[in-house]
């Protein structure tokens, strides 16, 4: 959620981010969102089929799993008032699901259409058309599950 609905801050996105640090996985969700972020949408799902270089160093991914699931279990609750929202992204095809209708939502011009893909997937402001904010429909259904500090912010 975060990727999508803050592309960049202060002059860096997360492109830039990812470029700077170098990160290395093998979990394939952190490789088709890295993908994702580096690449767009398309170079992501044509990647995905292809196969990845192996290590036998299985033990080592599974500590790092590991760490990382406790990392995120142990996550403050109060980090971010819409998190409570969003659904958990497990595999995949969910997050090329989550990317497609965001990227699809970009263009979008049709209400109903917002209104379905709002609603399914927890989408925010921040994914809206800038064009589709003057809808009294899709208004109604983003303040549904909009936290009170975004819906000050958003008063003007």
């Amino acid at each position: 959620m975060a990727i999508t609905k803050y592309q960049n801050r202060e002059g860096y996105s997360h492109r830039d981010i990812l470029r700077l640090s170098h990160p290395s996985t093998k979990d394939p969700l952190l490789c088709f969102l890295f993908d994702y972020i580096t690449h767009g949408l398309v170079k992501a799902t044509e990647n995905l089929n292809k196969p990845k270089e192996t290590t036998n160093t299985n033990t080592e991914d599974n500590t790092d799993t590991n760490q990382e699931k406790v990392h995120l279990n142990n996550k403050n609750d109060d980090d971010d008032e819409d998190e409570e929202n969003n659904k958990k992204i497990l595999t995949v095809e969910q997050l090329k699901e989550f990317l497609t209708t965001v990227e699809k939502v970009k263009t979008l011009t049709d209400d109903n259409e917002l209104i379905a893909a709002i609603r399914q997937h927890n989408l925010v402001r921040e994914h809206m058309p800038t064009a589709m904010l003057n809808s009294a429909s899709i208004w109604s259904v983003l303040l549904e599950k909009m936290p009170l500090t975004a819906m000050i912010r958003n008063l003007g």
